[in-house]
């Protein structure tokens, strides 16, 4: 199992596909999943189609999606059909990757269960036409699975994990998958990618007076208390992503966590919060 090369990422990326897609691709290419989908532009396709076949994989299916805003967060969401009254985005297409020939003929309705998603997630997916109910969920939280930290996308951040939105951010048949995931990632791509972006995953959120922080850099003192550091640290507006008020917390992988202190560390100030 050779590492991937820059250059084949500059590839990905004149394509407009990130380390997510690569990863996705890959599952299908090592045999973890049978089946992967990727969204590109059309203009695009022909690029797709070399990627793929040095892949020795094969693309199994095509379709035309149109891509809306998420009205209710900051994501966008595809429909196979245009929506009376209201504008799309653009359109995308929509390829499937395999190594078998074929899809099976039903492989646009609840594609999920092709795409080797815990049938949980899937379920809890279905109807859906926003996905404002899954980042409440999210948000809500007590803790969550760093394996499953899918709420760094909020900041644009990649993650090794697959491309869609679990059920709940410690869903034991998610984070199975996930593990699939992170010891194919840590194979393929060079040292320092794996561990950056392991740390993205791994970085603590702040929420706080409608903000949600993710930290390049932070401390645990206890579990009680913990040091974040402000220096490259990303912020947006929680209204920007749900319509709903979220308490002040602290999200991390350590359970039973109770933080009643976070200093946030700049310049060597602290200044002190407590929940």
């Amino acid at each position: 199992m050779s590492k991937i090369t820059s250059r084949v990422i500059k590839n990905y990326k004149s394509i407009g596909l990130n380390f997510n897609d690569i990863m996705d691709v890959n599952s299908v290419k090592y045999g973890i999943r049978n089946y992967n989908l990727l969204h590109i532009k059309k203009k695009h396709e022909t690029k797709l189609s070399k990627i793929i076949r040095s892949l020795s994989l094969n693309i199994v299916d095509k379709r035309k999606l149109y891509l809306y805003k998420d009205k209710k967060t900051h994501e966008h969401l595809l429909f196979s059909k245009e929506k009376k009254n209201e504008k799309y985005h653009s359109i995308i297409s929509e390829v499937w990757i395999s190594k078998k020939k074929r899809l099976p003929n039903s492989n646009h309705r609840q594609s999920g269960n092709f795409l080797g998603y815990p049938k949980c997630c899937v379920k809890y997916y279905i109807g859906k036409n926003t996905l404002n109910n899954h980042y409440l969920r999210y948000l809500s939280q007590k803790n969550l699975n760093w394996k499953l930290n899918r709420l760094v996308s909020i900041f644009n951040l990649p993650f090794f994990m697959p491309d869609y939105f679990p059920c709940s951010l410690n869903c034991k048949k998610a984070t199975n998958l996930s593990n699939k995931y992170l010891r194919l990632a840590e194979k393929i791509f060079p040292k320092s990618i794996f561990l950056k972006i392991i740390n993205y995953q791994k970085s603590p959120l702040l929420i706080f007076n409608g903000k949600i922080f993710h930290f390049n850099k932070w401390k645990f003192k206890s579990k009680n208390k913990s040091i974040l550091y402000l220096k490259d640290c990303k912020v947006r507006n929680l209204s920007k992503i749900i319509n709903k008020k979220v308490n002040n917390k602290i999200l991390t992988d350590i359970k039973n966590s109770k933080f009643k202190t976070i200093a946030l560390s700049k310049d060597k100030k602290k200044l002190e919060i407590n929940f």
